[in-house]
């Protein structure tokens, strides 16, 4: 029951900081093309799910990328095409947490990509560093184990996926070409 309660606050807390945060973002992202999603473990399961959401609502491409893949397949796109956005989903409890910190510094210096990052991270110091690399496109979740954070990491990108729709004139309630309910004959 205990567990329950602070789940229930750590929900609330959570959905309180993204609003604010996902509509000073989306008006960032209505011009953009394409919008890709990083992570790896739960970060990657989580980003498909972002990038399934985003792409539902606002008929953008949208891509998760493994982020080892990056330097592979997508440098030389991020290169030609500087400011492109780049969602990261970094979980604290992952044990490649450094290197895939390392991997989005190295990719924000060199191809100059607009990094906007979800993470439970609760050390003031990494918080400072990526929000600082984030250039403040940053959303903090409450951390409540590795299953339940990542539950809660999926809340800013399904806000964000709702704040650009509105902002592209969409109604995020009927996106086309997706059925809703199911039909019978």
């Amino acid at each position: 029951m205990n567990e329950l309660k602070m789940l229930s606050t750590n929900f609330k807390k959570t959905l309180e900081s993204i609003n604010e945060k996902s509509m000073e973002i989306a008006p960032l992202l209505k011009s953009s093309r394409h919008i890709f999603f990083c992570g790896t473990g739960l970060g990657e399961v989580i980003a498909q799910e972002g990038a399934l959401k985003m792409k539902e609502l606002t008929y953008i491409h949208c891509q998760e990328i493994k982020i080892r893949n990056l330097p592979n397949n997508f440098y030389n796109y991020f290169m030609k095409n500087p400011k492109s956005p780049v969602i990261f989903v970094v979980c604290d409890k992952q044990p490649d947490k450094m290197q895939l910190i390392k991997d989005i510094e190295t990719l924000v210096e060199k191809a100059d990509v607009m990094a906007i990052m979800v993470t439970d991270i609760k050390d003031k110091a990494m918080r400072e560093k990526l929000t600082k690399l984030t250039d403040g496109r940053i959303f903090f979740v409450q951390r409540s184990g590795p299953a339940l954070s990542a539950l809660l990491c999926v809340l800013p990108l399904q806000r964000l996926a709702f704040d650009l729709t509105i902002v592209l004139g969409y109604h995020p309630d009927k996106p086309r070409n997706l059925a809703k309910e199911l039909t019978t004959q």
